[in-house]
């Protein structure tokens, strides 16, 4: 069924750290464009929010991969553990490029993780709110499939 697990920013772009992530996306699509038309400095992408918290960006599974959608302009990201959500596509401008809390499952990501592998990549999805009870219901349901 493809590969057996769901990968991050990590994999996906071969960074080991939130620094090289940051610098990532500092360096691929549009993100030096934006940030230079409003007047941001690129060392002062994606830094720490300062001022009231934005809300947060929830990471969910898209076949086969964490991601995240950007609340400004929709982008979905590919995400990284331990990183804040920065979007490579506005870079958040509307809060000055500086970085958006991002909140991944806490205690049952494992679980979720590992009643997604079973699937085809296609079918690895998960959002909020969706429970290991119900990935687990369905992967009985659809059992055939996955054989």
């Amino acid at each position: 069924m493809g590969g057996a697990m769901i990968i991050t920013a990590r994999e996906m772009f071969s960074v080991s750290t939130p620094s090289e992530y940051r610098d990532w996306i500092i360096g691929h699509g549009p993100a030096r464009g934006a940030a230079a038309a409003i007047g941001v400095a690129l060392s002062d992408v994606g830094n720490d929010h300062r001022g009231p918290t934005p809300a947060p960006v929830l990471a969910y599974i898209n076949e086969g991969r964490w991601v995240g959608d950007c609340p400004q302009c929709n982008a979905s990201m590919m995400l990284m553990r331990g990183a804040p959500f920065l979007c490579a596509n506005c870079v958040n401008t509307d809060l000055g490029c500086q970085a958006r809390p991002l909140i991944w499952p806490t205690d049952d990501q494992a679980e979720i993780e590992a009643l997604l592998t079973v699937r085809s990549i296609a079918n690895r999805n998960w959002t909020p709110g969706e429970s290991v009870d119900l990935l687990r219901a369905e992967n009985i349901e659809h059992r055939a499939e996955f054989a």
